[in-house]
């Protein structure tokens, strides 16, 4: 499928979505579990979790830069706000073991989804498009804690996702020219050759997946200090849910040292001297600085996610 028709399939879903959320409050009360699937149901189309997760991945394929950042960064955030807008005003349906039940229920399939296309990704942009189908389980994930702070947890994620997506796509404009095909097996050598724009892709692709010393850090194991919370109230579903957190993170990193072990991998009888001018060294290096300098303050985006939820 063409970026055209990737972005029309989203607009479907999205659609589909909207639709089940306007019949889930128009419901009467006595339908009550029912209006409370649709709602979890609507959303999670809406926020592409399984099953709508498969449509993302052929987005990020095929979809310019650019639009990427976009749909994925800034639109996604206010998908999200919509989302909370939503269960807020509608605090009857939210309340209910069904509603958390199917939120949660598509937040752990899309975690597997993502952890399995991670692990069979050959390409950058299919490893890009594992790792963010990854994060929208743990956005799923996030808002089916139906409290104050499971609604901040889940603005400062998506406010992290778009700074991320910001250092990925600028790294991925520079890159994909020069490739000279999509395989991560076919550009060995690339990260010698582009050291520093190579560096800027890692940090964004690592803040993303949420480890430690990176800008994801705070609102990744905000989600799993969350859910260790929740599951200490009871239900079996979700005592498991920070342990499958945990393993679906290291499917994202095992996926990220592989494909990381071939770039910096030297190919016999290539040419590996470095090719990048003196501003884009600066400009890359100033970026990796920045994303650095807000893992160790996260204060800000913490106090960012507060006013905008």
């Amino acid at each position: 499928p063409t970026a055209t028709e990737a972005a029309t399939g989203y607009l479907k879903l999205a659609v589909v979505g909207i639709g089940l959320l306007l019949i889930s409050v128009s419901l009467p009360l006595a339908n009550q579990a029912m209006a409370a699937a649709l709602l979890a149901v609507g959303i999670f189309l809406l926020l592409a979790g399984f099953p709508a997760a498969v449509w993302l991945q052929t987005a990020v394929l095929r979809l310019p830069p650019l639009i990427l950042a976009l749909l994925f960064g800034p639109i996604w955030l206010l998908l999200v706000k919509f989302s909370l807008q939503l269960l807020q005003s509608h605090g009857e349906l939210v309340l209910t073991s069904s509603f958390q039940n199917w939120l949660q229920a598509s937040g752990v399939l899309t975690l597997l989804l993502g952890a399995v296309v991670a692990l069979a990704s050959k390409r950058l942009r299919g490893l890009l498009a594992a790792l963010l189908i990854l994060d929208n389980g743990v956005a799923l994930l996030a808002l089916s804690l139906l409290t104050v702070g499971g609604g901040q947890t889940a603005v400062l994620h998506q406010l992290v996702r778009a700074l991320a997506l910001l250092l990925i796509v600028l790294a991925l404009t520079i890159l994909e020219p020069t490739l000279s095909t999509p395989l991560l097996a076919e550009n060995k050598g690339l990260a010698r050759k582009r050291p520093f724009v190579v560096a800027l892709l890692g940090v964004g692709l690592l803040t993303l997946l949420g480890l430690p010393l990176t800008l994801g850090f705070s609102s990744r194991w905000a989600v799993v200090a969350a859910l260790s919370e929740a599951a200490e109230l009871g239900g079996a579903l979700t005592s498991w849910l920070p342990l499958l957190l945990l393993l679906s993170v290291a499917a994202g990193l095992f996926a990220l040292l592989r494909a990381f072990v071939l770039l910096l991998d030297k190919e016999a009888g290539s040419e590996t001297a470095v090719s990048e001018p003196l501003w884009l060294r600066a400009i890359s290096a100033g970026l990796i600085v920045i994303s650095l300098l807000l893992a160790a303050f996260p204060q800000l985006l913490f106090n960012t996610a507060q006013q905008i939820f």
